[in-house]
């Protein structure tokens, strides 16, 4: 998502985003860092993310007729998601390893074929990483 999507998706929907008073994962000095989160309370938190896949109606209509020679690609694509949630501490540089209680992939193909809403939501019962709030 573009900064100016971003700040766009902030304005329309300020109780669905997160705001930082500053980047805690740098230094003063700008240097990278991880946050020691020893110190903080368990919370019970969940992060949900979504995004647009726009494709050729063609491509759509293949998706929703099932045949697609691999098989069945929302399937996989879930199944796919999930993993990744599960291996976003060794994915994304500084992110602390958390066992997650549920993750969830939701795939909804356009009526008019050229496009999937994908929404995945995890949830976990642990000390938060960071200082971001609600």
């Amino acid at each position: 998502m573009a900064e100016y999507e971003i700040a766009a998706f902030a304005n329309t929907f300020p109780d669905r985003c997160l705001v930082a008073e500053k980047l805690t994962h740098l230094d003063d000095a700008g240097n990278a860092q991880m946050v020691d989160v020893g110190d903080k309370p368990v919370t019970r938190r969940r992060a949900v993310a979504e995004a647009i896949v726009t494709m050729a109606a063609a491509t759509g209509a293949l998706i929703r007729a099932g045949g697609v020679t691999k098989g069945d690609v929302f399937a996989v694509a879930r199944l796919a998601g999930i993993m990744a949630a599960k291996r976003t501490g060794d994915l994304i540089p500084l992110c602390h390893p958390l066992g997650l209680d549920a993750v969830t992939v939701d795939l909804v193909l356009a009526d008019d074929d050229q496009s999937v809403t994908i929404t995945a939501a995890a949830e976990v019962t642990a000390a938060p990483g960071s200082r971001w709030r609600p």
